[in-house]
């Protein structure tokens, strides 16, 4: 049976260290709860981004592309804390209410979600 496909979506320039750090805790997070996890700072990882230094125009607009094509290929997307002062999580969740996704948030938006409950017991917020 395939997993069901989830791309994480949070503030990163801007952030230390790109905040890579919460990006792949929360990726463990999502693996644990039986997700396939789309992660874009492991995606930056690979591509030599290196998370103590800004990125330049061009490395932002090749990462948004990537980001893009990857959504596209996911069944949902996870909305981390704070992803609303992220103009590219803004439009990825854009997007992804666009193409029909399944939303969840780190943190609860009380106009629209409701918590759902997975296996582990770890609580995901919909709208």
């Amino acid at each position: 049976m395939k997993k069901p496909k989830i791309y994480i979506a949070g503030p990163m320039s801007g952030c230390p260290h790109l905040n890579w750090p919460a990006f792949f805790t929360k990726e463990k997070q999502l693996k644990d709860a039986g997700w396939d996890v789309i992660n874009p700072a492991q995606m930056d990882q690979e591509s030599g981004i290196s998370p103590t230094e800004d990125l330049g125009d061009y490395e932002y607009e090749d990462a948004a592309r990537r980001d893009i094509e990857a959504l596209q290929d996911c069944d949902a997307i996870y909305m981390m804390s704070d992803f609303q002062f992220s103009k590219g999580a803004c439009w990825e969740r854009a997007l992804a209410k666009t193409w029909g996704l399944n939303r969840y948030y780190e943190i609860p938006r009380a106009d629209h979600e409701f918590p759902i409950k997975d296996d582990n017991q770890m609580e995901l917020f919909s709208d």
